[in-house]
């Protein structure tokens, strides 16, 4: 990883330099992370040094995308970690949306002795993961068929694996608990968010005929790839960059920003409690939605895109929201998923023609 700000600046050098995608403090104040293109980090952010702590090749992993942390008594850490797709790797994930392929893992890591275990498999997409409030189950977010996961990993119903929440108005990303301890909700950024007055612009690309996409966009891909051989050839770093951002669709970046939406799950009932909204898509392609300690009055947020070029920091009174009211809901029987088998019917297209509507009156539409 000894290349410059200047190399690591430029976009056709992310594989050399690294991407981190998931990051979690652990309860001592070390950070860690999770790199599709080398494996799991610790980053003391005091001094700044990095170590790392298990490499995508003893892992076994592809497409490293999220982590959380399960810390034992002892002080030992069991790194749970999403790996997207065991097929393709970071730089060609269009081609993960348009096969809808099921190769996703969920895998875990036992700093204790070192064990590295395969939790499930032939998951579509598995993106971002976050630990329960009461530490008994895992989140996980699934982009290509739009639904959350609970799999619980200790006490009653170990191992077992079910749907919370189904037919999400938007793909969703990064999960993470809210900041209330009286219920237990958690906030889920959507990247390509809709609703029933605003539909997604890339959904009539999605719904081509499954062979005429396939077809455009490895041609797509392998136009880049052409292109960049031409820029080694000619050493040229521009015609490099172009080739990159060709071979990725991110020529398609503008339209996914027509719509931006947060939205805030019960954990019991997987019910929106509440939604944040960018009608005009000043604020979209959401990838992280984290809430930090509230005052008396405000709830505070931070806001991560994985297209806008900032850190969005929003602060909204506690009075334009919905509480969750746990006690008093009637939670709804979650269908069982059977880990021995694929995760989700291969036909998932009959998810994406599905959107749960967040237009009601008792939601938080707060425009962002």
């Amino acid at each position: 990883h000894d290349h410059g700000k200047d190399q690591c600046a430029k976009v056709c050098n992310s594989l050399q330099c690294g991407r981190p995608l998931g990051l979690e403090f652990d309860s001592r104040g070390m950070l860690y992370t999770v790199d599709p293109n080398f494996g799991l980090f610790s980053i003391n952010v005091t001094t700044g040094t990095y170590q790392l702590v298990v490499s995508k090749e003893k892992l076994d992993a592809l497409f490293l995308d999220d982590l959380t942390l399960f810390e034992k008594p002892n002080g030992a850490i069991v790194f749970y970690m999403t790996d997207l797709s065991h097929r393709w790797p970071l730089e060609d994930s269009v081609l993960i949306v348009a096969e809808q392929e099921q190769t996703g893992r969920l895998l875990s890591y036992d700093s204790e002795d070192g064990k590295i275990q395969v939790e499930l498999d032939q998951l579509s997409t598995p993106n971002g993961v976050e630990l329960t409030r009461d530490r008994s189950a895992l989140l996980i977010a699934s982009v290509n068929d739009r639904l959350i996961y609970k799999y619980t990993i200790s006490g009653e119903g170990k191992g077992k694996l079910e749907i919370l929440a189904e037919n999400l108005p938007g793909e969703p990303d990064n999960i993470h608990r809210s900041n209330n301890p009286n219920q237990d909700t958690y906030w889920v950024a959507l990247f390509t968010a809709r609703n029933g007055q605003a539909p997604h612009k890339m959904d009539s690309f999605v719904e081509l005929n499954s062979y005429l996409l396939k077809f455009i966009l490895r041609l797509q891909r392998s136009i880049g790839f052409l292109l960049e051989s031409i820029a080694i050839f000619f050493q040229s770093e521009v015609l490099m960059d172009v080739g990159f951002i060709i071979r990725g669709l991110h020529l398609a970046n503008p339209l996914v920003c027509n719509y931006g939406m947060v939205i805030e799950l019960d954990g019991q009932t997987g019910e929106i409690v509440n939604s944040l909204h960018s009608p005009d898509g000043s604020i979209c392609a959401m990838s992280e939605v984290l809430e930090i300690e509230s005052t008396e009055s405000e709830r505070r947020f931070y806001l991560g895109s994985a297209l806008n070029k900032y850190l969005g920091r929003l602060n909204l009174p506690k009075n334009v929201f919905r509480s969750s009211a746990i006690k008093n809901q009637e939670e709804k029987p979650k269908k069982t998923v059977n880990k021995q088998t694929k995760a989700q019917s291969s036909d998932s297209k009959s998810s994406q023609s599905k959107v749960k509507n967040t237009n009601n009156n008792n939601k938080v539409k707060q425009e962002l």
